[in-house]
């Protein structure tokens, strides 16, 4: 299969070209905002573009692309609220432009990665599934619901194969510890470093986390039955709630030493409670997560103590 990945040289994108490249022509696109070159996989076609580009249209006339995996987007909560505008220009605009270049090149196979850790609010029901109401908090969660429903209108008006997951709290080696998302690894790097680990608030508020590991073996099954009615919206997570408290007990076992945490004022709005229920997804792909809590931290902990982000992987 000959599939096109938006944000392929970033942190979940390039894991899950690693693990297709062997079996399907894989051409990533990435202006490298957050993504690193040197993650690429070199099998696969690397092109610096971004989503937003209006030229993005070009290379979906010489790819001839089967299928699109969607990673390319503004990360973050926090950035956000500070710019809303490049939010929904990167969030909505480009995922238009790659929707739209799609559907004029007959792409019928389009993956959106999603937010299952912050589109349901503070949801009454955890672990919640899709059915729960959605309660976007943020200017970014606004965009990632648009995403989707452009998404969904796309594959009910012009016949696509739209799949969205809605993906928990995604940690594990490449995962950048300069932006906001991914505590283990901002966690991790303040230790090496010999740096406090900064608390916001109490610690007790919880979020689902899985290891990438598992995260690349979903999309790998939505690969895999790609053109079999798939399309629909998926949680995919533990189910599991952990809290920053016990996130910083996890890594102290590994660490083997006493940690020091400094507690700070508690971010406004920031969600209490989040985990999400995968067995619609599970159940539809035949997928379990299987690496735990602990056992991914330590293998965290190993790529950033052998030199994480310092050499090329």
């Amino acid at each position: 299969m000959n599939i096109l990945v938006t944000g392929g040289a970033g942190f979940i994108g390039s894991h899950v070209v690693d693990a297709l490249v062997d079996d399907h022509l894989i051409t990533v696109v990435d202006d490298l905002s957050y993504g690193h070159e040197h993650h690429v996989n070199q099998e696969a076609i690397f092109l610096n573009l971004s989503i937003t580009d209006p030229g993005i249209d070009d290379i979906f006339v010489s790819g001839n692309f089967d299928a699109v995996l969607h990673f390319a987007a503004q990360k973050g909560v926090r950035p956000s609220f500070d710019d809303p505008v490049f939010d929904a220009e990167l969030n909505v605009i480009g995922l238009l432009r790659i929707l739209e270049a799609s559907r004029k090149h007959n792409v019928k196979n389009v993956v959106l990665a999603s937010t299952g850790g912050t589109i349901y609010g503070e949801a009454q029901e955890i672990p919640t599934p899709e059915t729960a109401s959605i309660d976007p908090q943020s200017p970014y969660t606004i965009t990632k619901r648009a995403g989707e429903l452009y998404l969904r209108y796309y594959s009910n008006r012009f016949g696509m194969n739209g799949v969205t997951m809605r993906l928990a709290n995604i940690f594990g080696p490449r995962q950048d510890p300069a932006g906001e998302a991914g505590v283990v690894s901002i966690f991790i790097e303040r230790l090496l470093a010999g740096q406090p680990l900064t608390i916001y608030g109490d610690g007790n508020q919880t979020r689902d986390y899985l290891y990438i590991d598992d995260a690349v073996a979903a999309f790998v099954a939505v690969v895999d039955q790609m053109g079999s009615g798939i399309a629909g919206d998926y949680n995919v997570g533990t189910g599991q709630e952990t809290s920053v408290n016990q996130i910083v007990g996890a890594i102290e076992r590994v660490y083997g030493n006493p940690i020091e945490v400094k507690h700070t004022e508690a971010i406004v709005g920031e969600l209490k409670r989040s985990a999400i229920a995968s067995q619609l997804f599970a159940e539809k792909f035949n997928w379990q997560p299987e690496v735990s809590l602990n056992e991914g931290i330590e293998q965290t902990w190993e790529w950033f103590k052998s030199g994480g982000f310092s050499v090329d992987v």
